[in-house]
């Protein structure tokens, strides 16, 4: 059963995404962030989770999508990163939590240069449902790295 592969699903728009579960450590709904200034548009703030303060990254600006207001309370994925050597957490602000869902992983296809969007570059693969739903799946650390956390162009 290697090939069987846990994710917590979320919807961004009309897109569903997954995230391996193994990366997620929780779900939760908060009402009150800390904004901040002078950072990137998809740094929405800061947050306190179990005592320690964690930066909240808006993955619909993150990805491109256009910004909507917030409603009553923030969705928010709680995820372990890698970031060189070091395991850290950051909230992950999403439209919509869904339930975790298993997926066999050769019925995974591979992202492929065709696929142009803002996110794709983040995508380790894409699922269709029987239904002719696609999944699509992020790599956390590709969307999380240095590099991708601090676009110099998106700085300026």
């Amino acid at each position: 059963m290697d090939n069987l592969i846990t994710y917590r699903l979320f919807v961004l728009g009309d897109k569903i995404f997954a995230a391996n579960i193994r990366r997620v450590l929780t779900v939760m709904k908060l009402n009150k962030i800390t904004k901040t200034s002078n950072t990137p548009s998809y740094l929405r703030g800061f947050f306190l989770y179990q005592g320690i303060v964690l930066p909240l990254i808006d993955l619909r600006l993150k990805f491109g999508f256009t910004v909507i207001e917030k409603t009553d309370f923030f969705n928010i994925l709680v995820v372990s990163i890698n970031i060189g050597n070091e395991i850290i957490q950051i909230g992950v602000l999403v439209d919509i939590i869904l339930d975790e869902t298993i997926l066999l992983q050769q019925n995974i296809t591979l992202v492929t240069s065709i696929v142009q969007t803002a996110y794709s570059k983040f995508l380790s693969g894409i699922y269709t449902g029987s239904n002719g739903t696609d999944i699509l799946i992020i790599d956390v650390d590709k969307v999380f790295s240095l590099n991708a956390f601090f676009d110099v162009d998106e700085l300026n």
